[in-house]
C-alpha cells in the first residue's frame, strides 16, 4: 500500500518567523510524504523559500516524497530570478488547452 501524502495548504501570508506552526508542522510530519499547496499564497517570502528548500533537501536525501503545488506564475518568475525554481520540487503547471474556435470567427 503506498504511503499517504499529507497536504499543507499555505495561508495567504505564510511567514515562518511570525507563525511557528509552519516549522512545527514540518517537524511533526518529518517522515511523512508531503504536498505543500501554495495556491492561496499571496507573497512568497525568502524565509518561506528557505524553509521549503531545507525540507525538500532533507526529504530528497531520505527518499520521502515532497512536492509543492499551486505555485502562481508570478511566484514562479520570482523563484526563477532567485535561482530557486529548479531547487524546489514544484509540480508542473497544468497545460492550458487552447480556447475552442467559435464558428464564423476568423483569426
Amino acid at each position: 500500500m503506498p504511503a499517504q501524502t499529507v497536504v499543507l495548504d499555505l495561508p495567504s501570508r505564510a511567514d515562518p518567523l511570525a507563525d511557528p506552526s509552519l516549522a512545527a508542522f514540518f517537524h511533526n510530519n518529518r517522515d511523512t510524504a508531503l504536498r505543500v499547496n501554495a495556491a492561496g499564497l499571496r507573497q512568497f517570502s525568502g524565509l518561506l523559500a528557505e524553509l521549503l528548500l531545507t525540507e525538500a533537501a532533507d526529504r530528497r536525501e531520505r527518499g520521502i516524497p515532497f512536492a509543492i503545488s499551486g505555485v502562481s506564475t508570478l511566484h514562479r518568475a520570482q523563484l526563477t530570478l532567485l535561482g530557486l525554481i529548479n531547487a524546489l520540487p514544484i509540480a508542473p503547471e497544468p497545460s492550458a488547452s487552447p480556447a475552442p474556435m467559435s464558428e464564423g470567427r476568423s483569426t
